[in-house]
């Protein structure tokens, strides 16, 4: 079985510069086939020049992407690449797509004024606005339909949920909250040493901690801990059944 493929070109005194495929093209022989045809080409810019594929006996997807490179590069009208005795299968998948198809420039992308920027942005609060509405009105029913029937919610659960996002995690609450009051006592020492007054390194680190820093890092951190933990978020016990009450 061939498996090999051909460049061959006329001398340089012909008028037409020829091209010619023999055997097989396919992912593997393509490479050096096309750069040899489109070094032909360049060297004959002002040429016509025809691919001979006669003897052509098997093309792959690569293949066809190598005779529709020669088609649709843009030559001179009295320059243009010819096809000639492409086997129908194989023409039939060239003559498929049009070259002019690709040879349209991309549109220019139409630039958003400042006025379209702030209604967008508008929107976007208003909707995000809507959804948060949206979800405290179905807390507030959910709320309002729980004392209503209380024998609807599940409290041994709503406890068990409770204990493990709350009570369990004031230690490393606790840990946290005692590592930043270090930090900010001994870098409050450092510049209360230079004015003698480390006395009251402890009425700062009070005044830090207690009404800013302290709610803000167990917020932080309980949230962070019961985001990323798998039973803080889960109601533990069987799936109820239809009709089935707490």
């Amino acid at each position: 079985m061939a498996t090999n493929s051909a460049i061959a070109s006329r001398p340089s005194g012909a008028e037409v510069a020829s091209i010619v495929l023999e055997g097989r093209i396919s992912a593997y022989t393509a490479g050096p086939v096309w750069r040899a045809a489109v070094d032909l080409l360049e060297k004959n810019p002002n040429r016509p020049t025809v691919v001979e594929a006669s003897r052509l006996e098997h093309i792959d997807d690569v293949g066809i992407a190598l005779l529709f490179d020669l088609v649709r590069r843009q030559r001179p009208r009295a320059a243009e690449v010819q096809l000639r005795n492409l086997e129908p299968r194989f023409a039939a998948l060239v003559a498929a797509y049009d070259p002019k198809e690709f040879a349209q420039s991309p549109k220019a992308r139409r630039r958003i004024g400042m006025f379209q920027h702030m209604g967008r942005a508008a929107a976007e609060q208003v909707a995000y606005a809507q959804e948060m509405l949206g979800f405290l009105r179905a807390c507030a029913a959910a709320a309002w339909g729980a004392l209503r029937t209380p024998g609807t919610v599940r409290w041994s659960e709503v406890l068990d949920v409770a204990t493990e996002a709350g009570v369990n995690a004031v230690p490393i609450v606790q840990l946290i909250g005692f590592l930043m009051g270090v930090i900010i006592a001994f870098e409050i020492g450092l510049v209360a040493q230079q004015f003698g007054a480390v006395l009251f390194v402890v009425n700062g680190v009070g005044v830090a901690m207690l009404p800013e820093l302290g709610p803000l890092m167990t917020a932080i951190v309980f949230a962070g801990r019961t985001g990323s933990h798998p039973e803080a978020c889960s109601i533990r016990g069987t799936p109820r059944q239809e009709g089935q009450t707490a």
